[in-house]
């Protein structure tokens, strides 16, 4: 601050913090190098701890530090998808008809797995760990069980409803043990061809062959792909954070706040 011949704290202003921000900004180091923009921000956190004890002890009335001054770094947007390009790729990649009942159950399978993660944004986990008793097909709710055990309700779309009620008709067992083990709800709800549930390289193996369908790219869809759409979208159609960090299974709200920070974004870059 010895640039504005200023000698004491108290007369420090917000404009003084933005001009000093500015010369941090334009003025090289004494290497000639531009200083990075997270190097900036790492000053700008010091003096506004700085600040915010002087407040604490009584020497500031209140921090000039305010947000509009401090900068931040700006996040790379994550890779999302639209629900119209979804639903455009679903169908692409699932418009051949197949007989043969295997290749049909495998497709209806599929289908209902990738709506459910577009719908519900669940981890793979998650979804590996379900059972048919967690689908209520008359109420549209799933029991997801997260980390540590936490379960939760996740309500489920018309879309998705409908491809999961042909999917699990199509899951009818042939045996009685089969039988017996489905009335009990010990199915997987996505399973192998030999009824074992799904494993994560499983679910790879879904999205690859729907790529490979599709013509699309790794980054264009995969399960952490569809997890960032279905928050953002949740988000932007106003949804409560805290309403994210349930059906997300979130214990902090830190990745929520990661999730507000990219809304933001997109929000000022649509301007």
């Amino acid at each position: 601050m010895t640039e504005s011949h200023l000698l004491l704290v108290n007369h420090i202003t917000e404009t003084t913090v933005s001009s000093w921000l500015a010369f941090l900004t334009q003025t090289p180091t004494m290497r000639g190098t531009p200083r990075a923009a997270s190097t900036i921000e790492t000053y700008a956190r010091s003096a506004r701890a700085f600040f915010s004890w002087l407040v604490e002890r009584g020497t500031l009335a209140c921090s000039p530090m305010s947000e509009r001054a401090f900068p931040r770094t700006s996040v790379p947007l994550p890779d999302v998808i639209s629900p119209a390009t979804f639903e455009e790729v679903m169908r692409a990649s699932f418009s051949r008809k197949t007989k043969a009942p295997e290749a049909k159950r495998t497709a209806a399978r599929d289908q209902a797995l990738l709506w459910m993660l577009f719908e519900t944004g669940m981890t793979v986990s998650e979804l590996c760990a379900l059972r048919l008793a967690d689908l209520d097909q008359h109420a549209g709710l799933l029991r997801v069980r997260g980390k540590g055990g936490k379960e939760r309700q996740m309500p489920l779309g018309a879309t998705c409803l409908s491809h999961l009620r042909s999917y699990v008709k199509q899951m009818e067992p042939t045996t009685k043990r089969g039988l017996s083990r489905r009335h009990a709800g010990g199915d997987p709800l996505f399973g192998s061809k030999g009824r074992q549930p799904l494993t994560r390289n499983g679910v790879t193996m879904v999205f690859a062959r729907f790529r490979k369908r599709a013509g699309i790219s790794n980054t264009t869809m995969s399960p952490q792909v569809l997890r960032h759409s279905f928050a953002l979208r949740y988000l932007q159609a106003g949804g409560n954070p805290r309403g994210l960090q349930e059906l997300l299974g979130y214990e902090g709200m830190a990745p929520v706040r990661q999730y507000l920070r990219w809304q933001d974004q997109l929000f000022h870059n649509q301007k």
